[in-house]
């Protein structure tokens, strides 16, 4: 009797570990400018089909202003499918960075490079830290987060892997960023959007935002 036990309980198992994830991923909405005392909107997203979802958020402040009272992303919810604005619910609260954004100019920069040249480092990388900052390219679309880890006064900033795009002197590193991920409950729920709201500091800056995802619509 216990070894026809242990042996359906194998078998279950077994079929339960053969059974591969499906999973998704993608940008939901590329580098976006929200203006100073604006509100912006991601993409909506269809997430009835999911099982879970990961949520990643990258952002920077991207003018030269103080901004001293912080944005927030607020992630809401709607549970109808079709296109009602009605019963939008929001679920949590994220807060953007604050601070007085210090910003570069970039030397000419191939595709791949990990030291990035400047010409000063004041009041860009003044701690012995490893940071996120971003680059904003003269193309908007071909702009990404970078993870500072050292720098060389006055001449460069070294990052932890290579950069995607090639940039030159018309691009600028912004010292203000960061870059997360948060796990989201979809299962009951059937759409989503992220709302950029700037407008809370009436003298601050513009917000860079860049929305992508990861899905697990099969198990």
């Amino acid at each position: 009797m216990r070894k026809s036990t242990y042996l359906i309980l194998f078998i279950l198992l077994g079929c339960f570990s053969l059974q591969a994830q499906t999973k998704t991923a993608a940008v939901l909405d590329d580098w976006t400018d929200t203006a100073q005392n604006a509100v912006g909107e991601s993409t909506e997203l269809d997430v009835s089909g999911m099982f879970s979802l990961k949520l990643h958020i990258q952002h920077a402040l991207t003018t030269d202003a103080v901004e001293n009272a912080d944005g927030v992303f607020l992630v809401q919810f709607a549970s109808e499918v079709g296109t009602s604005n009605e019963d939008w619910q929001t679920v949590f609260i994220i807060p953007m960075v604050v601070g007085t954004p210090n910003t570069e100019a970039l030397g000419t920069e191939a595709a791949g490079q990990t030291v990035l040249e400047v010409t000063s480092t004041t009041g860009l990388y003044t701690n012995d830290d490893v940071r996120w900052m971003f680059i904003e390219d003269n193309s908007l679309a071909a702009s990404e987060m970078v993870l500072v880890v050292s720098a060389v006064s006055n001449t460069s900033v070294t990052i932890q892997d290579g950069t995607s795009e090639a940039h030159t002197s018309a691009d600028a590193l912004w010292d203000i960023a960061d870059s997360r991920s948060y796990y989201v409950d979809v299962y009951q729920e059937d759409r989503l959007r992220v709302i950029v709201d700037n407008t809370r500091d009436a003298g601050g800056t513009v917000v860079t935002w860049r929305i992508s995802y990861t899905a697990v619509t099969a198990n």
